[in-house]
């Protein structure tokens, strides 16, 4: 089978031959071989899809539901340029990294939350121990951080650290899951408190965590936890947690709380390290900000729904068991609150190997595709593909949620990854670019 391919591009362009690459082989081996499909996968991913995308941003992103008025988010999807314009080569390649760099607009700006700030990378390690008839898990979650004196002096420090050491007492698949979720919740723990000790130092914050920032944990949702892996989870013991000391006196750059964080995290920096108090307020939050949700939902077993009951007690706390799903988006939530609340905190994420992500396009084509032009062309260009695949967008208001599976399986089964998708968006059109070597996004 040929393919007639997008080849138009500089030798140098390493990075535009490999997504050609990984185009062709995200292809299904069952579309491979109808060369009319294959070819059309290839031009909608590395053409069409951007022309379109471009055509129609900044992008409200909508809820499944066509009768809330509300959006999945109060940002639009928009795609953002770096590069100087006029000064991008013909080929979209410059020669060296201080050649783009130079060429970035306005880099003074775009650098300016780095300005006097504290630089926090967070990561996590986990070890595993095969044992006869168990295995040990050493999980480990880590600060390391920077900061530049007014005298220019550079300070580092590794720390806060949190570790544990589980034990796999039976043959049980659940184990590894149940180690990568605490592991979730475990990293966005200590970027709050690494974000709120840097915050009542004086110091403004930039958090970057190695991984999603959000991740996928659907897959995670039946976990539940006792009260004292819970407990442990959310707790730090300044003897162990390495190069790592609370502010001693006033905090003036703690901000002050509001309605929407009376049961997060504590804003105090010394009773955030405290697992207790986190579990007091943990489950403060689900008798009075999520009024026992899960009972009425049935999502989790008995043990797991918090005791219907006025306030929060020692024997409630310590007597149920805690789903790691709400434990998760609880940290995660206290966390986006501080950003909020303090203005000056940055937390960002850097993941390694994006090649098989969907997020982005999971959240922007269904979105897309209630416009009614972009749907007609995405159907014209894909009309071969969609057609074997029994794929047919619904076209009334009130069938959105039809229309969003629709969407689902389109990335699914046409294999739509981020990094395929995405890098094209400079080179799609010339009078629209966007940088090819990271594309920043926001939505």
């Amino acid at each position: 089978m040929q393919l007639s391919l997008p080849l138009d591009y500089d030798p140098r362009d390493r990075g535009r031959l490999n997504t050609l690459q990984n185009i062709l082989a995200s292809v299904s081996d069952e579309l491979r071989q109808q060369a009319p499909i294959a070819q059309e996968i290839v031009n909608f991913t590395a053409n069409q899809f951007s022309t379109i995308l471009l055509q129609n941003t900044p992008l409200e992103l909508k809820q499944a539901d066509y009768s809330s008025q509300e959006l999945l988010s109060p940002y639009k999807f928009e795609i953002l340029d770096l590069i100087k314009q006029n000064t991008r080569p013909s080929k979209g390649v410059f020669e060296t990294v201080v050649d783009l760099i130079n060429n970035i607009e306005d880099i003074d700006n775009l650098a300016q939350p780095l300005q006097g700030a504290e630089l926090i990378g967070i990561d996590e390690s986990i070890v595993e121990t095969p044992l006869p008839t168990s295995n040990l898990t050493f999980l480990k979650s880590i600060a390391f951080r920077m900061y530049r004196l007014s005298n220019g002096k550079p300070l580092e420090a590794v720390g806060p650290i949190l570790s544990e050491l589980r034990m796999q007492k039976s043959e049980d698949a659940a184990f590894d899951n149940e180690n990568k979720l605490l592991g979730y919740i475990r990293n966005n723990f200590i970027a709050y408190v690494s974000a709120l000790t840097a915050l009542a130092w004086g110091r403004p914050p930039f958090v970057v965590l190695h991984g999603p920032l959000v991740r996928t944990i659907g897959g995670f949702s039946h976990l539940i936890f006792d009260y004292e892996t819970a407990r442990d989870l959310l707790n730090i013991d300044l003897a162990d947690a390495g190069e790592f000391n609370l502010p001693q006196g006033k905090t003036t750059g703690v901000p002050k709380g509001d309605a929407e964080t009376a049961q997060n995290l504590p804003f105090n920096p010394n009773e955030v390290l405290s697992g207790e108090k986190n579990i007091h307020q943990f489950n403060s939050f689900c008798l009075k900000k999520c009024q026992r949700q899960c009972e009425t939902a049935k999502a989790f077993s008995q043990d797991a729904v918090p005791a219907a009951q006025a306030r929060v007690t020692d024997k409630m706390i310590k007597n149920r068991k805690y789903p790691g799903f709400c434990l998760y988006f609880w940290v995660l939530r206290s966390l986006v609150d501080l950003c909020r609340l303090s203005k000056a905190t940055t937390v960002a994420s850097a993941v390694e190997d994006i090649s098989a992500a969907t997020e982005a396009t999971r959240l922007i084509l269904p979105s897309l595709l209630t416009i009614a032009k972009a749907r007609q062309q995405i159907e014209n260009d894909l009309k071969n593909a969609l057609s074997s695949l029994a794929i047919k967008y619904p076209k009334q208001l009130h069938q959105r949620r039809d229309l969003y599976q629709m969407a689902k399986r389109t990335v699914k089964q046409l294999r739509l990854s981020d990094s395929n998708i995405y890098f094209f968006l400079g080179t799609c059109r010339r009078s629209v670019y966007c940088s090819r070597t990271n594309i920043p996004i926001s939505y």
